[in-house]
């Protein structure tokens, strides 16, 4: 069979992926909400948890939290202790998990990568421009001792870049499963507010590191090579 001089194979269209990057201008789904005041009931049932310091979240206006890292269920206490809606930083393979990307979009979560994380934290810089609360847990992984980790510089780098004041919170009181250690002996304490002037890793580790554990050596990150948090 010929083929015409004059013929242009069709090009093949670009398939989008169905998982979903998240909308910095897009309202929160109201499902988010109903969803939020059940896990609420089931938290403060399980945990009964002391939350102190929520006069120092501002009631407006963008906030970065920084909490230290101690167990799964870090994230659903912080946002039930929470009265404003928290966008949480969370591990790129995780957000993109299909079983539970649906709940990482209704989050409106922001994937960041370790290692590639440029786009995650300009992301992050774009959420707090637009006034809202970001959650970054700059030990970058559970600490599975009960020590504080050695905190990553992202968050340094976020303050600088958007002048946003940073929130360190002290979590406690969690098995690394999201259990409670004891019922009613878990805490989430919102210490006070730090301007970006002062978001550094010596000023922010005492104010989140667990009751009785050390601090972690503190070391200057190299010029580009700045992890996140």
């Amino acid at each position: 069979m010929s083929v015409r001089p004059d013929f242009r194979p069709m090009p093949m269209p670009i398939l989008k992926p169905t998982l979903k990057a998240p909308i910095h201008d897009k309202p929160v789904h109201p499902f988010y909400f109903w969803l939020l005041r059940f896990a609420r009931r089931i938290l403060n049932f399980l945990y009964r948890p002391k939350v102190s310091g929520l006069e120092n979240l501002p009631h407006e206006g963008a906030v970065l939290l920084l909490p230290n890292h101690i167990s799964y269920g870090d994230a659903g206490l912080i946002q039930a202790a929470s009265p404003r809606h928290v966008r949480f930083v969370a591990f790129e393979p995780i957000y993109y998990n299909p079983w539970i990307n649906w709940v990482m979009r209704l989050m409106r979560a922001i994937p960041i990568m370790p290692g590639k994380s440029e786009k995650g934290l300009q992301a992050t810089i774009e959420a707090l421009a637009a006034g809202h609360v970001v959650c970054i847990f700059p030990e970058g992984s559970i600490s599975r001792t009960g020590e504080l980790l050695e905190l990553r510089h992202g968050f340094e780098r976020i303050a600088a870049a958007t002048g946003v004041s940073v929130l360190p919170v002290r979590l406690d009181g969690l098995r690394v499963s999201g259990l409670p250690r004891k019922r009613g002996e878990v805490s989430v304490k919102f210490q006070r507010l730090l301007p970006a002037a002062e978001a550094t890793v010596a000023n922010v580790a005492p104010l989140i590191a667990p009751a009785g554990a050390s601090l972690p050596q503190l070391e200057a990150p190299e010029a580009g090579n700045v992890q996140p948090g």
